[in-house]
């Protein structure tokens, strides 16, 4: 299968690269100062872990994309699971919550991906000289003759 969900892939990859950047970004802007606890450091640390198995999975979503939509679940629970980047240090510049709504569409765009020989949702298409419903697999409509439309 040569068709890959591209532009899931690039999106979730951003995400979780954002999600990272937000964690390791809070966790050094704030390492020195008092409101810094222990709670700070259990956030980043499930951050961290977050934004890296959503890195995994995009990572996994372009090298396997006939398991897109496991994939794409994985991303999207992973993604809003990475709101915890939002309570580390400075909130990590707000880079957190950028990666997370990249992630959510990301792992939507995953979900609902189709590869390019998928089947058309209509069964059949209408001629364009005598307007009848015929199937696809005929190049010349069965009723008038006239060659079919090509499919772009």
């Amino acid at each position: 299968m040569n068709e890959r969900p591209l532009n899931a892939f690039i999106l979730s990859l951003l995400g979780s690269l954002f999600v990272l950047l937000g964690t390791i970004l809070g966790l050094i802007l704030s390492a020195g100062y008092p409101f810094f606890s222990n709670l700070s450091i259990i956030f980043t640390g499930v951050s961290g872990f977050l934004g890296t198995v959503m890195l995994l999975a995009s990572v996994m979503l372009y090298l396997r994309p006939d398991l897109h939509v496991a994939w794409g679940v994985t991303i999207l629970v992973l993604s809003v699971a990475s709101f915890t980047s939002a309570f580390t240090g400075y909130a990590g510049l707000g880079l957190g919550i950028v990666g997370m709504v990249l992630g959510i569409i990301g792992g939507a765009l995953a979900i609902g991906w189709t590869s390019a020989g998928a089947t058309p949702a209509m069964p059949f298409r209408v001629c364009l000289a005598c307007g009848r419903p015929s199937s696809y697999q005929f190049a010349f409509c069965p009723f008038c003759g006239a060659p079919a439309p090509v499919l772009g």
